[in-house]
């Protein structure tokens, strides 16, 4: 806000010594003139008279000359004071703008930089978390759960005979069903923390931090009877008239020396087991399952 001009003062005329000279000369004027009355004094006398009279009156002018040359310089003073003030009235109402806009500027890079980042960290098709923001939050929550000692479950779900679906009603109706899915995992993990993911293809995880093996057992069996309800018809799978998902669990208290991966690999070979005993069911990973190696075929070949 531009701080308020203030008028500048104006100079007193210094009138005081203005009448005391006019005063005096007054005063010298009418003695002299009865000195003259009574001594009878001549044109010198008159001369002299003159002098007394116009000297406090020269002196009174000059002192007004003088007064008003001041008055004009302080006069100056102020305008250009004046001016100055306007001016930086001005700079001031400019840099203020300067500052609004810099700051909308701001609020819009930093608006872009949020949506860039979930963007970054959403999947296109679903629009739920996808698999590289998976990735990054499964490491974090690996190391905080590490530090506490607090549990951390992973459900992985393979929608049943999804390329047969896609074969059957065309990628467009395969892309709906992946969103119907995502959907429905998503309304299902009701939890704070919980984080479901699209992990690739017809593939979905689900994050539980602190979750215990029958917190996630529950999430399980709740999307087991979500996906029924939802009867997506399916008429190419040999399961069900309808899309199926298997489900794989793992839960664990990591700790420093393992891997995130673990985890994920745990949760993969039980969802395959899961697929191999008939699919549409899910599978607890074992401790088996732990300690397969990524690389070993989850199946036999044609079980699947």
């Amino acid at each position: 806000m531009a701080p308020p001009a203030h008028p500048p003062p104006s100079p007193v005329p210094a009138r005081a010594p203005l009448l005391a000279l006019l005063l005096l000369g007054l005063a010298a004027a009418a003695l002299v003139g009865w000195l003259s009355a009574s001594l009878g004094a001549g044109a010198t006398l008159g001369v002299l008279v003159a002098l007394l009279s116009a000297a406090p009156f020269g002196a009174a002018l000059a002192l007004l000359v003088r007064h008003d040359r001041r008055l004009r310089q302080s006069l100056g003073a102020s305008a250009r004071s004046q001016h100055r003030i306007t001016e930086l009235e001005q700079e001031l109402v400019l840099l203020q703008r300067e500052c609004d806009q810099l700051t909308r500027a701001q609020l819009r890079a930093s608006q872009a930089n949020e949506k860039l980042e979930r963007e970054s960290a959403t999947d296109g098709l679903t629009g739920i978390t996808n698999r590289r923001r998976f990735d990054e939050m499964l490491g974090i929550e690996w190391l905080r759960a590490a530090r506490s000692g607090a549990s951390l479950s992973l459900l992985m779900f393979d929608i049943d005979h999804f390329k047969r679906f896609n074969d059957h009603y065309g990628h467009v109706a395969g892309d709906e069903c992946l969103r119907r899915v995502a959907q429905l995992l998503h309304s299902s993990a009701r939890r704070a923390g919980d984080l479901v993911a699209r992990y690739g293809g017809e593939e979905f995880v689900v994050l539980l931090p602190g979750a215990r093996l029958a917190d996630a057992l529950e999430l399980a069996q709740r999307c087991q009877q979500g996906i029924d309800a939802m009867a997506l018809p399916h008429a190419s799978s040999p399961t069900a008239d309808h899309v199926t998902f298997s489900i794989g669990i793992a839960c664990v208290v990591p700790s420093a020396t393992q891997q995130p991966a673990a985890l994920v690999n745990a949760a993969d070979t039980a969802m395959y087991r899961a697929k191999t005993a008939g699919r549409a069911q899910y599978a607890v990973a074992t401790r088996a399952d732990w300690e397969i190696d990524k690389d070993e075929p989850r199946s036999q070949a044609g079980a699947l």
